[in-house]
Order: structure tokens, then C-alpha cells, then sequence
């Protein structure tokens, strides 16, 4: 800065600013275009650094030891390297860089980096040929570490399935990304934000059907997934009340229900209990014959009139056998 007179401070005076750079320097280094919608996945974004001064000059940027551009002996007269020109006089240069994060990799192009948590790039600047003078700057992106724990379907229905996990604390997290996914086809995708809720009941789903639920955490950008496979129960169209083949009283208030099925039903995934209207999976089926298998429930009526009802079923999206 320059005072034409004896005080700058002095009303009237005139003042000339003036950057003179003795090397390239970095002027800045930024993230750009950060995802505002957490379900769209992969995630897109970009990395900016731009130099200015010194128009000889190496420059590279990274994430840990991978680099992700490189560019050397570049000279700004020459427009000899990939960057924007922003203002010629002062040799403003941006060079940018695209990213792609599927929540455990970055990568640009062929370029691949595994990386976990906060993602740390830094830009590199050199002064070319004899690299006098080194500039560094970092930009960090942050990205839950860990992904939420403990995931665990609470309650289903033919429709609806209702999964919980572990909140993280809120420095680690801003909410959660909740995927659906039948065979390879995804058939929601839900946003829940706040770090504390950790619940979600999917509802619009097909019954009889398995579906894969993966829930990520995120920040800036999403974090590592957990998955848990969970079958909804079958749509139960008729209820075959004969199959009941004896009722054994254990002791005063155990009872020993059998039921008989055929073979071309598979006991351990076609057949269900319904235990005052909680369905239970059948756990406990022996062979009696080729054609047949008696299926067992060992229950604690305190109510003796508390109601166990026996459902067979084909569980390809709700058709009955009999």
C-alpha cells in the first residue's frame, strides 16, 4: 500500500493497492457442488484450486498418497496445462478436478482411493523449473466414519416393515439414508434427518417378498452402509382350519399343538403360527412319512381360551395351497 501523503488516515488521501507475488501461490482451494439430496447415490462433486501469480509452475491434487490430477512445467503464456483462466493479468488460473464417492471409494475416472471417515484432499503448488517454493492447501469433506450399528427389524406385516438402529452422536451424524431393494431393483428410498432418529417404518411393500435395507449415516456425504434382508409376511387369502391332528396338555398351562402338512409345502418357510395374532415362523417339523410332516408348537396358554390358529401357505406373494 502506498500513501500519497503524510498519514494515510488523513480524509482525501489517496491509497494504491498492489499484490506483487514473488511466487505462484494458491489462492484458493475449495469443494464445490456438494450433493443437497442424500438419496441420490453415487455421490458427484468437485474440487477447485486455483493459483495465481508466477506464470512457471507444477501443480497436483490428492487424497492421501493417490493423486488425482498432476500437471507439471505448466506456463500460463503457453496454455499449456488443463485450468480455467480467471484473470490474465494477474495469471489466475482454476484447475478442477470431478469426484464420484460410492461410500467407500474416490474416484476420478480410472483413478480409485479407498478411504474411511472425514475425506482430507490437498492441493500441491511448485514453482517450475526449480521448484524454489512449495504452496500447500487442504480442503476436508466430512463423512460419518462408521456406519449405524445394530440393525434390527422391529415389526413386519404383508405391507409394511418396521427396522431400528443405533443413533449415532450428533457430531458424527445429520441424519440417515434409508435404501429398499428388491433383486437388484431399488423401490424407495427415504431421508431421515436428525442424528437421533433411528427408527423408520417402510410401508407400499409386496407381501411374501424379501427385501435388502441398507441405512447410512451422513454428513456433508454419505457414510458406510448397514444391510439387513427381511421377508415380509405372505398375504394370507384362505385359512385351512383342518390340519389339526392333537392337542396335548403338557402340564397346567403348556400345550403341545401338532398339525399335519404335505411335503410339496416347505415347512420351515411356507408354514406360520398365528399366536393371538403375533405370526410366529414354524421352528419345530418332523418327516412322518414320504408324503407328510407333522409340524409342532409347544405354547403357555394362561388363558386357555387365548386363540392359536394354524396357517398354511405357499409364500409366492400370497396363493394358497390346499
Amino acid at each position: 500500500m502506498c500513501c500519497l501523503t503524510t498519514n494515510c488516515s488523513t480524509p482525501g488521501t489517496n491509497i494504491i493497492t498492489a499484490t506483487i507475488f514473488r511466487f505462484a501461490e494458491i489462492e484458493s482451494f475449495t469443494v464445490a457442488g456438494l450433493p443437497s439430496d442424500m438419496t441420490v447415490y453415487p455421490q458427484e462433486y468437485k474440487l477447485n484450486c486455483t493459483k495465481i501469480g508466477h506464470l512457471w509452475y507444477d501443480i497436483s491434487m490428492s487424497i492421501g498418497s493417490t493423486a488425482l490430477a498432476s500437471y507439471t512445467n505448466c506456463n500460463d503464456n503457453n496454455n499449456n496445462c488443463p485450468g480455467t483462466e480467471l484473470v490474465s493479468s494477474t495469471n489466475t488460473v482454476r484447475y478442477t478436478v470431478d469426484i464420484t464417492w460410492d461410500g467407500m471409494n474416490v474416484s476420478r475416472g480410472s483413478i480409485s482411493e479407498s478411504t474411511t471417515g472425514d475425506q482430507i484432499y490437498q492441493c500441491r503448488l511448485a514453482d517450475d523449473p526449480n521448484s524454489i517454493e512449495i504452496r500447500i492447501r487442504n480442503a476436508t469433506v466430512t463423512v460419518p466414519a462408521t456406519a449405524p450399528s445394530s440393525l434390527t427389524e422391529v415389526n413386519k406385516t404383508a405391507t409394511t416393515i418396521t427396522v431400528s438402529w443405533t443413533a449415532l452422536d450428533s457430531s458424527d451424524a445429520d441424519g440417515y439414508v434409508v435404501n429398499v431393494t428388491s433383486d437388484t431393483d431399488t423401490v424407495q428410498t427415504v431421508h431421515v434427518e436428525g442424528s437421533s432418529n433411528n427408527t423408520i417404518t417402510l410401508n407400499g411393500l409386496r407381501g411374501g417378498t424379501t427385501y435388502s435395507i441398507t441405512v447410512r449415516a451422513y454428513q456433508q456425504l454419505l457414510g458406510p452402509a448397514s444391510i439387513i434382508g427381511v421377508q415380509t409376511l405372505p398375504v394370507i387369502n384362505s385359512i385351512n382350519w383342518t390340519l389339526v391332528s392333537s392337542i396335548t396338555q403338557l402340564n397346567n398351562t403348556q400345550y403341545r399343538i401338532d398339525c399335519l402338512t404335505t411335503t410339496d409345502i416347505n415347512p420351515s418357510t411356507d408354514v406360520y403360527w398365528l399366536v393371538n395374532g403375533v405370526m410366529k415362523s414354524n421352528s419345530m417339523y418332523t418327516s412322518i412319512d414320504a408324503v407328510t410332516y407333522n409340524n409342532t408348537l409347544e405354547y403357555l396358554m394362561n388363558d386357555r381360551t387365548s386363540p392359536v390358529s394354524f396357517y398354511r401357505f405357499k409364500s409366492n406373494r400370497g396363493s394358497t395351497l390346499h
